[in-house]
């Protein structure tokens, strides 16, 4: 192959022409090329002929799109891209000058003086280069005497990007830079972790060079340079050079310093020291003073690696890395985590990201309120248009009476960012926040970023454990990714400040000074490098006077103090950080703190009429308060729906402000806020019934906190955050016999019945029966004294529900009769519904279908009358499972599809999921094996997506179902397996057993003998307590034929003889599966004519039914026992034809596997180049 030459001049690549040959290294050639319209001069960097491989190609691109970032006048200036046949190029400012490395030694013949300036300039002018280059995330790794070019003018510029690093390259250089070894920082010898200070080593390593003519460290080969910057000291550059000024020599030692903490903390650090940085703003003693982010340079650079993606595919880059991701930025208070936050969040905009910042709620039980603030950036994009949204954070009119389900408003936030830009949300704190906002985050995180991909970025600021042990953390799920699809959280734990950083931080208020870097070193010991109390102690510094203010705008103070006082004497220092709050609260007005207290007990932002009517305020007075806070930096302003509202900065400034409120004006606040927002919605309570709740309860008011709990309550209850719920009734049960006082007697045992029923039902869905029964049965105790009818109809139907649970059926039935018959002589048809849907359940689960269709229906009619959406979902179902246990599929899965579109539309999981799994029964009868598997697969999807445990087994149970029908055995096995696992946690024993039959079918295919012998006897031994389905003749016949491969033929004929003696169900799968079985059992013990006279009858029944799948599967044992070979084929070519039937539609690997499962060969005939099948002998 002939190489292609190097451009010659003459020659045109894009719209230049060569002018000539600059120079030339290892992988590219530079060329002095002129614009052809305009005619200016510029350079191109093209890669060398021969050297166009990927890498080195990526390399000149990156350092392309590196300098196309910067803007500096200390920066090389970047034109365009392009290829030039086949070589990647691109065009840069042309620079005429000479490079340090050239210069240095003519250097050593001028006077000191003067060198010494020269080379501080250069030394300023590289730092701010370096300065801008770090502000955009990324490190050049390859500062040189070659790479820093000296103009004409005394200009300087820092160019050769070729092994820049920028966010989200792991490129490593130590192979790379083997010419400029002699430059090169330890840690990227060492592989560490590389940040902006590594930059600054090299810069050391250049000034170094430029004050003494000579490298820091000289060797002969690579690994001796290695190891002198690894472990070699550096001599002081005046132990070579004595009329070096001292500053330079302090300076040019701490860059050359081997640990990065050692080091300035950024350029702007060093620049600080050299008198040489940007005009300071306002100073700690003036309004408006915020304290620089100093010492994160290595957290910045790993979030900017975490982020870049993002970034980029928001600058419009294609990307091909995932864009979402969840970074938690941790660590204890006071060390700026919401400060470090802050800064991503203004990165994030400057890279054109949305950006939204929530802040949590600590215990008010609002569900979802740490996500309002996403709600309301989102309104112009159309947040109203979701019935959820807009009835969770809507307006107050909307809100009221409104039932809104946890996985409407989830799935609806989720649809809503999917929907919109790349985004970086922002919640603070969010382990404070209310559970609901908790899983609300999880579930986006598991939907979007994990399984999504979408351009999502989460960052969460979280308080880090004092000991180490996350275990009760509730973001514990969220940091291992184990409740946000395995994808584990990116974190950041933030490490006290440095010295480094406390003495930049400190240069941003005072002029440099040898008692800087004292001071410094004592502020940071004594503030525990803490950067809340670091800048707390700066700001009392410069407000007694021991830092002066500045005379003029845009300069820095002067230190005061003297080098005793600053080693020894006493400085105006908060000890901790609620010292530091509290020195900011104590110059307040009694008024301004009773406002700051008010908005602490509030834990949320106040609007301007609610806060007066709390703190008994005139408008005027409020006024003054709230300016106040406001100028204290203790509160802040922000408009919703067009209202202000004021609420405090920070949560720890909540706590120190609670910690000094005393106990008589904390209740009274609670009990000044109760009364003020009830008085405010006193037609719309339900809106902010847990504050209600909260408040109360603090202010020592139970009589009106009780209710307010149970409405709360029911309220969690209905969105199915059922343990939240629960935990509210509790507190209400508790303050109950404190809060009866205030009652009359029948008005507080109403209320306390109402309250033990709640109780019940949400014990009841968590599988706590013992503890459900007892409060049911308190509650009937209750309404039982009372003679209240509405209340004994709705106990007696509890005590039924729970009776049926555990197959008590006569016990239920005496509940429903009473239930029924209080419910007619009150006339109140509604209160009918559920225990007619009970009555129903019973007798489906007693085998008596007619009886059970006409409850449902009754039940059903009531519903429609009533449109109760709920019960209409309960209703289709039962009238579904009727219908598929007459052996009418078609009916029952047109039941099944409208109990699920109900479910769907209000997001009602759990009868969504049992609905899906009626259905999947009728695809597994039926054959529809395709249909079967995806919605199994929904099914589990969606239970994961909301982490409910108990819909998950029950998709995992009927997915082992389809995959063992199919012939993926290993899976079917191991899905049966998890969903025991969740069952044994959360599930009733009629839920184990079911499982353990589903576990039983699969291994008994695989032919894992051993391992179903003890599982069939746990399951014989429940049938007589939870087999609700009629599977007790089954496992019997499982028994058998388990003791008949076992060589036990009389005890098998004994099981058999059980199997047909036992309980079973009328219904025509019950009674096909078994009959299948039966024939297998006889087929084992030697009896070919009962054999084949069950499968006859189980092949009758599936013909009859339309269950294709047991109709193939007698057809196969048919096949198998026949002697007569004319009948034998028969059937043997209609089970291989119903086997090609029930693949159709399968994914290619099923349908091998279900074929070859079904004992069908799949053969290719050339001539047609079709695909046969044939059924094997």
């Amino acid at each position: 192959m002939t190489m292609r030459p190097i451009p010659a001049t003459g020659d045109q690549i894009g719209q230049y022409r060569v002018v000539g040959e600059r120079g030339r290294g290892g992988m590219a050639v530079v060329l002095e090329v002129e614009h052809i319209e305009s005619g200016d001069r510029r350079a191109a960097k093209l890669l060398l002929p021969g050297k166009g491989n990927e890498p080195l190609a990526r390399r000149l691109l990156r350092e392309h799109r590196a300098l196309s970032r910067l803007d500096h006048e200390n920066v090389v200036k970047v034109y365009e891209v392009g290829v030039h046949q086949g070589s990647p190029y691109f065009v840069m400012e042309l620079l005429q000058g000479q490079e340090v490395g050239a210069v240095v030694q003519d250097w050593q013949q001028l006077p000191p003086s003067e060198r010494f300036r020269r080379a501080r300039k250069v030394l300023i002018a590289v730092a701010r280069a370096l300065e801008h280059i770090h502000e955009r995330g990324l490190v050049h790794r390859d500062v040189t005497p070659s790479n820093v070019m000296l103009l004409p003018g005394g200009r300087v510029k820092l160019m050769d990007f070729g092994v820049v690093k920028e966010p989200g390259d792991d490129l490593t250089t130590v192979g790379e830079v083997i010419g400029t070894i002699a430059y090169i920082a330890p840690e990227q010898i060492q592989g560490g972790l590389i940040d902006a200070r590594a930059d600054l080593y090299s810069m050391g390593a250049v000034f170094y060079l430029m004050l003494t003519g000579r490298r820091p460290f000289n060797a002969r080969t690579t690994a001796g340079y290695m190891n002198k910057h690894l472990h070699g000291e550096v001599r002081p550059p005046r132990a070579l050079v004595p009329t070096i000024p001292e500053l330079a020599d302090q300076v040019c030692t701490r860059l050359l310093a081997k640990r990065p903490t050692d080091r300035f903390s950024s350029a702007t650090h060093l620049l600080h020291v050299l008198h040489a940085s940007v005009p300071p703003g306002p100073s700690p003693g003036q309004v408006g003073w915020s304290p620089t982010l100093v010492g994160r340079a290595a957290e910045m650079a790993h979030i900017r690696t975490v982020l870049h993606p993002l970034f980029r595919l928001a600058e419009g880059e294609a990307v091909d890395a995932p864009t979402g991701c969840v970074l938690v930025i941790e660590g204890a208070d006071g060390l700026g985590r919401n400060r470090l936050a802050a800064e991503v969040d203004l990165l994030a905009r400057r890279h054109g990201l949305s950006v939204t910042r929530s802040r949590a709620l600590g215990d008010d039980q609002r569900a979802f309120e740490a996500f309002r603030p996403l709600y309301e950036d989102e309104l112009a994009n159309g947040a109203a248009e979701y019935p959820a949204l807009l009835a969770t954070f809507g307006d107050a009119r909307i809100q009221a009476g409104k039932r809104v389900e946890r996985y409407a408003v989830m799935k609806a936030f989720a649809q809503l960012l999917a929907n919109g830009p790349p985004r970086l949300l922002v919640l603070h704190e969010l382990q404070r926040a209310q559970q609901g906002s908790i899983e609300l985050a999880e579930y986006l995180i598991r939907n979007l970023v994990s399984t999504g991909n979408h351009p999502i970025t989460f960052v969460i600021t979280r308080r880090a454990s004092e000991t180490d042990d996350d275990t009760n953390d509730p973001l514990l799920g969220i940091l291992t990714g184990e409740r946000t699809g395995g994808r584990a959280a990116e974190r950041v734990v933030l490490e006290p400040m440095s010295a480094a950083a406390v003495e930049e931080l400190l240069l941003t208020v005072v002029a440099d000074s040898p008692l800087v870097r004292p001071l410094a070193a004592r502020i940071h010991q004594d503030g525990a490098g803490s950067p809340f109390i670091i800048a707390e102690m700066i700001r009392a510094l410069v407000e007694t006077g021991h830092i002066t203010n500045p005379q003029a705008r845009g300069t820095r103070g002067r230190l005061t103090m003297s080098l005793e006082q600053v080693r020894r004497g006493s400085l105006p220092v908060p000890r901790s950080l609620r010292d530091a709050l509290k020195e900011r609260l104590a110059p307040l007005s009694p008024n301004s703190q009773r406002v700051a207290a008010t908005l602490a007990v509030s834990q949320d932002s106040l609007g301007f009429e609610l806060l007066q009517s709390a703190c008994d305020l005139s408008e005027s007075e409020l006024m003054v308060c709230i300016n106040d806070l406001l100028r204290a930096r203790l509160a802040h302003e922000r408009s919703i729906d067009g209202n202000a509202r004021i609420s405090l900065v920070r949560n720890r400034i909540r706590d120190v402000i609670l910690g000094q409120t005393t106990p008589d004006l904390y209740r009274l606040i609670n009990r000044k806020l109760g009364e003020a927002l009830e008085l405010r919605y006193q037609r719309n309570s339900e809106v902010i019934v847990e504050s209600l709740a909260r408040h109360f309860e603090e202010g020592g008011f139970p009589a009106k906190a009780m209710p307010y709990m149970v409405q709360a309550a029911k309220k969690l209850i209905t969105r199915t955050f059922v343990s939240e719920g629960l935990l509210l009734l509790d507190r209400a049960l508790t303050i109950e016999p404190e809060a009866r006082r205030f009652f009359t007697l029948d008005d507080a045992d109403r209320r306390r019945a109402e309250l033990q029923l709640e109780r019940a039902r949400a014990l009841s869905h968590l599988g706590d029966w013992p503890a459900a029964r007892e409060a049911v049965r308190c509650a009937d105790d209750l309404a039982q004294d009372l003679n209240d009818l509405h209340l004994q109809t709705r106990t007696a139907t509890e005590l039924a529900a729970q009776a049926r649970r555990h197959l008590q059926y006569d016990h239920a039935l005496d509940h429903l009769r009473r239930a029924l018959q209080l419910a007619e002589i009150l006339g109140n048809r509604r209160l009918q519904i559920e225990p007619l849907y009970e009555f129903g359940a019973i007798q489906w689960s007693r085998a008596n279908l007619d009886a059970a269709q006409e409850y449902f229906n009754r039940a059903l009619a009531s519903s429609e009358a009533y449109q109760d959406e709920r019960a209409l979902a309960l209703g289709t179902n039962g009238l579904g499972l009727i219908s598929m246990c007459k052996g009418q599929s078609t009916e029952a899965r047109r039941y099944f599809e409208q109990s699920m579109a109900v479910c769907e539309k209000n997001g009602m999981m759990d009868r969504l999921t049992v609905a899906r799994i009626n259905l999947i029964e009728v695809y597994h009868l039926t054959g529809k094996l395709r249909k079967g598997l995806d919605l199994a697969d929904r099914t589990v999807a969606h239970a994961r997506e909301v982490a409910h445990r108990y819909g998950i087994a029950l998709g995992l149970r009927y997915r082992s179902l389809i995959l063992t029908d199919i012939g993926r055995l290993v899976d079917s096995v191991e899905n049966a397996e998890e969903a025991l696992r969740i069952c044994r946690e959360v599930g009733s024993a009629e839920d184990i057993l079911s499982v353990i039959i589903v576990l039983i079918r699969a291994r008994l295919v695989v032919g894992q003998g051993t391992e179903v012998l003890p599982l069939l006897q746990e399951a014989l031994e429940m049938v007589h307590i939870a087999d609700a389905e009629g599977f007790q003749p089954i496992l019997h016949v499982w028994r058998a034929r388990f003791l008949a491969h076992s060589g036990q033929l009389e005890d098998a004929h004994s099981a058999i003889e059980d199997a047909l003696a036992a309980p079973s169900r009328q219904w025509p799968q019950q009674k096909c599966r078994l009959q299948l079985n039966l024939a297998r059992a006889y087929e084992a013990i030697g009896e070919t004519d009962s054999a084949l006279d069950a499968a006859e009858i189980g092949l009758r029944i599936a013909d009859a039914c339309g269950f294709r799948y047991y109709a193939m599967r007698a057809r196969h044992v048919l096949a198998r026992l026949q002697t007569d070979e004319t009948t034998r084929a028969r059937h043997a070519r209609v089970a291989s034809a119903l086997a090609r039937s029930l693949a159709v539609g399968l994914a290619r690997d099923d349908l091998q596997c279900f074929l070859e499962h079904q004992g069908v060969k799949r053969r290719r005939t050339l001539r047609l180049g079709l695909d046969r099948t044939e059924s094997t002998p």
